[in-house]
């Protein structure tokens, strides 16, 4: 069974439902600053979510009037069993990172999907690795995040 899926309303669907999770998640992952004079650190963060939440629903506004047509992509039904398993194991890594390392969960996921996925080039696995390492690096000795 093949299925023809607009990615770019999909893609667009995606970001103002990012945006808006971003949204209500920043005052649980950024503390205000007491200073009323200062901008503080959530201005930013928020700018950020709310532009991509505006250019999401222009870009819906364009497909729904026609103005602009987007890409669609032919989707066959073994291509769905990919999505799911996808999803398992972001799901999975979602609930590993809760006794283990963020950074090492999502790593782990990764590596378990390409297994699944049968993919024979090394690189792809060297890529998953070498990512997660600049991430874990770049949060824990640039940024400080403390995990």
């Amino acid at each position: 069974m093949k299925k023809a899926v607009n990615t770019t309303a999909v893609a667009a669907v995606l970001f103002l439902i990012i945006s808006t999770v971003l949204w209500f998640a920043i005052p649980y992952c950024i503390e205000d600053v007491s200073a009323a004079t200062d901008i503080g650190p959530r201005a930013f963060p928020k700018a950020l979510c709310v532009a991509m939440a505006l250019l999401s629903i222009l870009q819906l506004i364009l497909l729904f009037t026609g103005v602009q047509k987007g890409k669609t992509v032919t989707i066959r039904f073994s291509d769905y069993t990919r999505v799911l398993l996808a999803m398992l194991l972001s799901a999975a890594a979602v609930i590993a990172a809760l006794y283990i390392n963020i950074v090492l969960a999502a790593v782990i996921c990764g590596l378990l999907f390409l297994l699944v996925l049968r993919e024979k080039d090394w690189r792809y696995y060297t890529a998953v690795l070498t990512a997660g390492i600049a991430l874990y690096l770049l949060l824990r000795f640039v940024m400080r995040v403390r995990f």
